[in-house]
C-alpha cells in the first residue's frame, strides 16, 4: 500500500463507489436518483434537488444522515456546545430544513448541523458506505462487500489541483472554517472499522489528537471505534480542563461507552495541555487566534515539538502501547500553527515498523488530516 497523505482539502482519499447496502439502496439505485449531470472523474456526483420539497420518502434517510451523521446521546453533549442547539432536533424539520434555514437570526445562532443541512443543497460527490452504523452519512455497507484494490495509486500535483479548481467541486471547500463536515468524514468514514471483530480490532492502534479542543474529533472516532489509543493535546487551558473533565474521568468514559457507543474494552486516553510548534522554547501568544483566550488570565502557554511529547511524555502504559504500535492516525487543527506543527513531528513520521513484502519501510504514520488556513498561519 503506497504511503497516502490526506488533508481535509483533498478528499479523493475518502471517495469510494456506491455500494450495495443492507437496507436495501444499491449502486443503480444511488445512480438513477443522484446522478447529476455532470460526473467528475472517479466521482459519483450527488446532489439535493434545489427547489424540491425536502422530506420526499426517497430523498429523506440520505439527507437527514448528510445533516446528522452521528446521533449524539445529547445528555452526553458538553454544556456549552454548540451541537446543544439542535441536538434534538430532527433533521430535515424546522431549523435543519435545507429549504428554510434562517440560523443566523437565531438566538443560539449557526452550528454545524445547520451548516451540514445548507451543504446539502450542493453537489456532495460519493459517501463511503457506512461501515459503523449508526454512526456516518451514508447507507450500512453490504456484508459481501467488493475485494478493496491492492494497491494505491498516488495522484500527480497537476490532478489533485485540476480537481480542486473544478467549478462543481469548488463550492465544497467554502463552507464551516473553509471544509464542511461531510467533506471531512469522508475520510474517517471510509478508513472506519469494519468486519465481526469490529472494535476489538480497530484500524489503527494509536490516535494523535492535535489540537484537541473539547475533544469533538475525538468523540467522532470513538464512535467509529477508529483506535485503541488516543492521545489529545491542546493548548488552550480552558478547553483543555473540558477534556480532562470528559475523557479524564472514569465515570464520564464509563458512561461514553455504555450509553453513547458501546466498546469493551474501552479506549486508553491521555489529555496534554501545551501548545505545538517546531521546537521546544518559549511561549505563544494564543489571544491571536484564540478569541476565546481573551478572558482568561494569560494568553501565553509554553511550546512544545511533538516529538518531545511522543512518546517521552506519555504515561507509562501509552509508552508501551506506543512501543507496540503498528499504525497511527494523526488529526492536526492547531490554529495556523499546522506547518510547524508538522516540522517538529520528523521523528515521529519517520518511525517504522518494519517492512512490507516488497522490502519498502512500514511507517508507523500512513494517514495525516491536517488545516491548512493561510489566514490563521498570518496571524499565528
Amino acid at each position: 500500500m503506497a504511503r497516502c497523505i490526506a488533508t481535509s482539502l483533498c478528499m479523493q482519499l475518502a471517495i469510494a463507489a456506491c455500494r450495495a447496502s443492507s437496507d436495501g439502496h444499491d449502486e443503480t439505485a444511488c445512480q438513477s436518483e443522484y446522478q447529476s449531470e455532470k460526473t467528475g472523474a472517479a466521482l459519483l456526483q450527488v446532489k439535493h434537488r434545489v427547489g424540491a420539497t425536502t422530506g420526499e420518502p426517497d430523498e429523506a434517510p440520505w439527507l437527514a444522515k448528510m445533516i446528522r451523521a452521528d446521533p449524539w446521546n445529547c445528555d452526553l453533549v458538553v454544556i456549552g456546545d454548540p451541537r446543544k442547539i439542535t441536538c434534538g432536533v430532527e433533521p430535515l424539520m424546522g431549523p435543519l430544513d435545507p429549504q428554510n434555514d434562517k440560523c443566523s437570526s437565531s438566538p443560539g445562532g449557526c452550528n454545524i448541523e445547520h451548516a451540514n443541512a445548507f451543504r446539502t443543497l450542493q453537489k456532495v460527490g460519493s459517501l463511503p458506505c457506512c461501515p459503523t452504523p449508526p454512526f456516518c452519512a451514508a447507507p450500512t455497507c453490504a456484508e459481501q462487500a467488493a475485494p478493496a484494490p491492492t494497491t494505491c495509486t498516488k495522484r500527480s500535483a497537476a490532478e489533485n489541483l485540476a480537481y480542486l479548481k473544478d467549478p462543481d467541486v469548488w463550492p465544497a471547500y467554502h463552507g464551516w472554517g473553509g471544509a464542511n463536515e461531510l467533506d471531512t468524514l469522508k475520510l474517517i468514514d471510509k478508513l472506519g472499522c469494519r468486519g465481526k471483530d469490529c472494535g476489538k480490532e480497530p484500524p489503527f492502534d494509536l490516535m494523535l489528537d492535535l489540537g484537541a479542543n473539547t475533544g469533538y474529533y475525538t468523540e467522532k472516532l470513538t464512535v467509529r471505534k477508529f483506535a485503541k489509543h488516543y492521545v489529545m493535546v491542546e493548548a488552550n487551558p480552558v478547553t483543555t480542563k473540558i477534556l480532562f473533565e470528559r475523557w479524564g474521568n472514569e465515570s464520564w468514559k464509563k458512561a461514553w461507552f455504555t450509553q453513547q457507543v458501546p466498546h469493551d474494552p474501552a479506549p486508553t486516553f491521555q489529555v496534554i495541555n501545551q501548545a505545538l510548534s517546531n521546537h521546544s522554547q518559549g511561549v505563544v501568544d494564543l489571544c491571536a487566534t484564540e478569541a476565546s483566550m481573551k478572558s482568561t488570565a494569560s494568553c501565553e502557554v509554553p511550546i512544545a515539538s511533538v516529538d518531545s511529547l511522543v512518546p517521552e511524555k506519555l504515561t507509562p502504559e501509552l509508552k508501551e502501547h506506543f512501543t507496540h504500535a503498528q499504525s497511527a492516525f494523526i488529526k492536526v487543527d492547531t490554529e495556523g500553527m499546522d506547518e510547524l506543527v508538522l516540522r517538529g513531528m520528523t521523528q515521529l513520521l519517520q518511525a517504522q515498523r518494519g517492512v512490507h513484502e516488497d522490502g519498502s519501510p512500514r511507517f508507523l504514520v500512513n494517514f495525516l488530516q491536517f488545516e491548512w488556513s493561510p489566514f490563521l498561519m498570518s496571524k499565528a
